[in-house]
């Protein structure tokens, strides 16, 4: 897992929690920057509803990124208009530039299924 703490020591972490945006604060738990990479702790359902708030972060966060590292050991699902979110960033970012760590066997069958995994590392 990415650890919120370890964000904390060694990242910028941005101050998600103040910023006002209610969808955003419901699916990402924390979120920073270590080096060149943006850090992402998600959590619940990135869907329909709390998927443009992700891509707003992504955009907003992505100046001086080459990498996006998720981790989604408490994402419990994730809809096409979030792997959507995660196209735009393969594409902004070039092809092998967004990981996602720690996903269920669900969410990890969701890739696999529509073909995800070949354009986003999944561990």
């Amino acid at each position: 897992m990415v650890n919120p703490t370890y964000l904390t020591a060694k990242s910028t972490l941005f101050m998600l929690a103040g910023a006002g945006n209610e969808d955003a604060k419901r699916v990402i738990a924390a979120l920073g920057t270590y080096n060149d990479t943006l850090l992402c702790v998600v959590r619940g359902r990135v869907d329909t509803i709390s998927a443009p708030a992700l891509l707003e972060v992504f955009e907003n966060h992505c100046g001086g990124i080459r990498r996006v590292k998720i981790d989604a050991e408490k994402l419990e699902y994730i809809s096409s208009a979030g792997l959507r979110v995660l196209l735009m960033a393969v594409k902004k970012l070039g092809q092998g530039s967004v990981t996602v760590v720690n996903a269920s066997e669900s969410v990890k069958e969701i890739f696999e299924t529509t073909g995800f995994d070949q354009m986003v590392r999944v561990e």
